[in-house]
């Protein structure tokens, strides 16, 4: 599946997403994981999922769970997963 409404597309930034910097600590996109793997910067396939992970439990923290973009991250973790269980 893919991140339809690009909330996952680029670095979150404290314009659109006041105090992000001070509530997330590790910030992780879908354009930064794509950078880290044209740089080989992934050495296990268990890394790569970590920052997938933290991509998806960045917005669930960040964001209440009645909004779109913490149900957006539920399902995206939860179908993403599946997806790589079967790799």
């Amino acid at each position: 599946r893919k991140d339809a409404n690009g909330f996952f597309a680029f670095p979150v930034t404290d314009n659109i997403a006041p105090m992000y910097s001070r509530i997330i600590s590790s910030p992780m996109d879908l354009s930064t994981m794509r950078t880290k793997i044209d740089a080989g910067e992934y050495e296990t396939f268990p890394d790569y999922r970590a920052d997938f992970k933290l991509m998806c439990e960045n917005a669930m923290t960040y964001n209440l769970p009645d909004t779109v973009y913490y149900k957006g991250a539920q399902k995206l973790m939860a179908a993403g997963l599946k997806m790589m269980s079967k790799v």
